[in-house]
């Protein structure tokens, strides 16, 4: 079995975290981000710990016929096991760049995460009909009781100007 996995995002936070817990699994890591110049974090874990990590730009928010775009391309469409999409709500509408990387390498297995829920405008309804219902949630309130985030309160004030 190929051990291969795209995971986007992978500058900071789930997405970084994610990529180093592959590598560590023993697959191999296209960690893709849309600035490079950010890679210091997981170049720096991924050589300390001799993971098999490459390091790939990757922006769909670019305009359509930038090259960069389609540099994945450059990789047979059955090359990877797993697509992971961090920050999954963006861009995975019917006509968004991420749903033509999907499709793709639609042979892959498609994760995506997201901090984001539904929202009530439309912006990420796509993300919903592709990916499903979450299958997984961390809410709010588990994130500050596990200590990941800080509790916060909301004070309304009127103001009579």
């Amino acid at each position: 079995m190929k051990k291969v996995a795209l995971v986007t995002g992978s500058s900071s936070g789930i997405g970084l975290e994610t990529a180093l817990a592959l590598a560590r699994d023993g697959y191999h890591t296209f960690a893709s981000m849309r600035d490079i110049g950010k890679a210091g974090e997981l170049e720096y874990a991924a050589k300390k710990e001799n993971l098999s990590i490459d390091v790939i730009e990757l922006d769909v928010d670019k305009e359509d016929g930038d090259d960069e775009i389609e540099l994945y391309k450059q990789y047979d469409p059955d090359f990877f096991e797993y697509v992971i999409v961090d920050e999954c709500h963006r861009g995975v509408s019917d006509d968004g760049a991420w749903r033509d990387i999907l499709n793709y390498f639609g042979d892959a297995v498609h994760i995506g995460m997201t901090a984001t829920p539904k929202l009530l405008t439309g912006e990420n309804i796509g993300t919903y009909d592709y990916f499903g219902e979450p299958v997984y949630k961390y809410t709010l309130r588990r994130g500050i009781d596990d200590g990941f985030l800080a509790p916060y309160y909301v004070e309304t004030v009127n103001l009579n100007i």
